[in-house]
């Protein structure tokens, strides 16, 4: 059984600091293949200019070491911030600063060899200082360790927001130390699940987020912090 959860972090929406929302998640694709279309993902919303749509995606490598290509907007290649490294299982986050008012876009993930499927969750952060994200972290190494993933960061200021999103090959869920599920979304290929959580950190000095695994296999996690 594979075991996959999807997070975002939020500060405390001060009138200063940053949003963000959940726009959803995507049905997973399940056919192994080296590139996956979400054709026409309505965000509920609107995206307005210059706000940053963030794209987490995970996929099982299929017995191979994969890792993704890139992720493209109606096209338009997207940033990535934190992207696994090629190995037995793949996390990605990636970013798009909005040219214009967005509603919905088709969104196009590939890899670089025949993945076992892919998951999409999506977000959109609004009112950041800057779009750049100020520290990432993605789990190294092909293999990675049979332990439960974990990274910290130090907000700068209040209204700093973290993204998170994590893949366990293991038997049961994933839950996750400093954040709080917001939504589920059903994961077929891999008999599991994806999970969307919230945390609150702008009274904070130091955050923690761990994945924590109930049989850690091969789990990696990718993050990315904003303020």
């Amino acid at each position: 059984m594979y075991a996959v959860n999807h997070l975002e972090g939020f500060g405390t929406l001060l009138e200063s600091g940053a949003k963000v929302t959940f726009l959803g998640s995507a049905t997973p694709k399940t056919s192994g293949a080296t590139s996956f279309t979400f054709s026409s993902q309505s965000f509920g919303q609107t995206v307005p200019a210059g706000a940053v749509l963030v794209m987490c995606l995970t996929s099982d490598a299929s017995g191979a070491n994969r890792n993704y290509n890139g992720c493209t907007v109606n096209g338009n290649a997207a940033s990535p911030n934190a992207v696994s490294p090629n190995g037995l299982t793949m996390v990605g986050i990636y970013q798009y600063v909005a040219p214009s008012d967005m509603s919905s876009a088709t969104i196009v993930v590939s890899s670089n060899g025949t993945a076992g499927g892919c998951t999409l969750d999506m977000f959109m952060i609004e009112n950041l200082q800057s779009t750049t994200p100020i520290g990432t972290f993605v789990t190294s190494g092909t293999t990675p360790a049979n332990s439960d993933p974990t990274t910290s960061f130090s907000p700068t200021d209040t209204g700093n927001v973290a993204i998170a999103v994590a893949l366990n090959i293991g038997t049961g869920a994933i839950t996750w130390i400093e954040l709080d599920v917001q939504a589920t979304q059903a994961m077929n290929v891999f008999a599991a699940h994806v999970a969307t959580a919230a945390m609150g950190n702008d009274l904070d000095t130091s955050i923690t987020i761990t994945a924590d695994c109930a049989t850690p296999n091969r789990p990696r996690m990718a993050a990315a912090y904003w303020r």
